[in-house]
């Protein structure tokens, strides 16, 4: 009997390596993908106390600290330890960036005829992006340049940071409709994620249960620079404590 294209989906972090070795096939030695998944208990995890857990929705922040406590109780090290300059990063995401800007001169110079049909939120961006002068331009490259740098330092302490992926439970479409609805909760949804882009960290998210509204809810794995493969082990290992998604979350119906 044929099997069909949703129930062939793993959905793991060896799906994920394979795809990064398909794109990179220099980020893993060997013939597997991934790397020798660690013992949980060779690792240590750092865990911050501030921002990722600011203003949760119902259900998230327990559920990703339900599963740190059961990665502790396998044998995982896990301290608290802040990402740095998280609040500076984060007021340079809401002023737009670099990929606002960098968009404005790719739309301006190769795709000038795209820029009318972009959706109502993207255009309110590529305006904003084209009043910005030069020298803020660069102003924003050095501070994410030294964001990137105070990141990797810290994390130097530990083989990766947890926290949950996305803080709030996805909005519908009826509570996007109001004005300012929509950049407002994109802000929040992007708010965690933001941090390992800006600071130049790698980084991958694991589903390990449902919110309060019977939302998936991930858990964020970040690693210092260029620890995509190192990576990818550590995350293997905590599916293999935790369960993968289709454990997590059961199986996602086919769509049309």
């Amino acid at each position: 009997m044929p099997v069909s294209r949703w129930q062939a989906v793993r959905r793991a972090v060896d799906d994920l390596a394979f795809a990064f070795d398909a794109l990179d096939p220099g980020l893993s030695p060997g013939a597997s993908a991934v790397p020798t998944t660690p013992n949980l208990a060779d690792l240590t995890f750092g865990v911050p106390e501030t921002f990722f857990w600011d203003d949760c929705s119902p259900g998230v922040a327990e559920a990703v600290t339900d599963a740190i406590k059961q990665l502790e109780a396998a044998g995982a090290r896990v301290i608290t330890l802040e990402l740095p300059n998280t609040d500076d990063a984060f007021t340079l995401f809401q002023q737009g960036g670099l990929a606002a800007t960098e968009l404005a001169a790719f739309l301006h110079t190769s795709m000038p005829e795209a820029i009318e049909a972009l959706d109502p939120n993207v255009a309110a961006r590529i305006a904003a992006a084209d009043g910005i002068p030069g020298w803020e331009y660069v102003r924003r490259r050095q501070v994410i340049d030294e964001l990137s740098r105070a990141a990797g330092e810290r994390l130097r302490q530990v083989d990766a940071i947890l926290t949950p992926t996305v803080a709030i439970t996805p909005p519908t479409l009826e509570s996007l409709e109001p004005e300012g609805a929509y950049p407002k909760a994109n802000m929040k949804a992007l708010r965690n994620t933001v941090m390992a882009n800006f600071m130049g960290l790698c980084a991958l998210t694991l589903p390990i249960g449902k919110d309060a509204a019977n939302m998936p809810v991930g858990l964020q794995l970040m690693a210092a620079p260029w620890q995509d493969a190192r990576l990818l082990a550590i995350g293997k290992a905590i599916e293999d404590r935790l369960g993968n998604s289709l454990d997590i979350l059961g199986q996602v119906p086919p769509t049309a």
